[in-house]
């Protein structure tokens, strides 16, 4: 990959698995030179885009791209090591043309479904608690309570994805960055059960800034923007 500086972020490593695989399958679908005298007219002496990889015993291979090719969705191509110019499909090249953004962990609320125990949002005042009345089945099949109305374990599925799938189109932020997140406007209490009749607490706290939400987990490193909107509907769920 090519960027421009580093940047630090939550790393996603399902992502990070996705661009390798990605890179693996960047085979070629025809040769086009073997030993070309002259890369310029493959757009490859200065290429466009630059991929590469670097091994454990510091060993990198690098994929360069240049110029299209006369047909249709095809790129010239070469790969470090090699003087071979290919012919790659534009399809794989796309696949390889990440932002960090794109590699980065987008969710700040974590947790295991059949582990929840209960869920607690508090938004400016607004609140409601969801707890697991029958804590040895799974979630799906529990049942809860929202407050003190019975819930289904398919609906209280409803209520734990509204919180675990929002999700950031912004890079985060370190914690310490972020003013005010001691005095939140959001905070969400997430219980789980540990085993043993165990069960621990992870919370969560957001402060607004203009139209987001910056929220991170108490004692966690990254801050992640979230639209007040979704946060908003969130918080409404208990209205239903």
């Amino acid at each position: 990959m090519v960027d421009d500086e580093a940047v630090r972020a939550p790393l996603d490593s399902s992502s990070v698995t996705g661009w390798i695989d990605s890179f693996n399958g960047a085979t070629k679908d025809k040769t086009v030179d073997e030993a070309p005298k002259d890369l310029a007219q493959f757009g490859l002496d200065k290429p466009k885009q630059e991929f590469s990889v670097t091994l454990a015993n510091g060993t990198t291979h690098k994929l360069s791209v240049g110029d299209p090719v006369a047909v249709q969705g095809f790129y010239y191509a070469m790969f470090s090591g090699s003087p071979e110019v290919f012919q790659l499909s534009e399809s794989k090249v796309t696949a390889l043309n990440k932002k960090p953004l794109d590699f980065m962990e987008k969710s700040p609320i974590t947790m295991n479904y059949d582990q929840v125990s209960s869920l607690a949002v508090d938004w400016k005042g607004q609140k409601w608690t969801l707890t697991k009345t029958e804590p040895d089945k799974k979630s799906y099949e529990a049942k809860w309570k929202l407050g003190d109305k019975d819930v289904t374990g398919t609906d209280a599925g409803n209520y734990l994805d509204k919180a675990l799938f929002m999700s950031t189109q912004r890079l985060a932020k370190p914690v310490s960055e972020v003013k005010g997140l001691e005095a939140p406007e959001l905070k969400i209490e997430v219980k789980e059960s540990a085993g043993a009749g165990k069960e621990t607490t992870s919370d969560y706290v957001g402060k607004v800034d203009g139209d987001n939400v910056w929220i991170a987990k108490q004692g966690g490193e990254w801050a992640y923007s979230i639209p007040a909107s979704t946060v908003q509907e969130l918080a409404d769920k208990g209205k239903e």
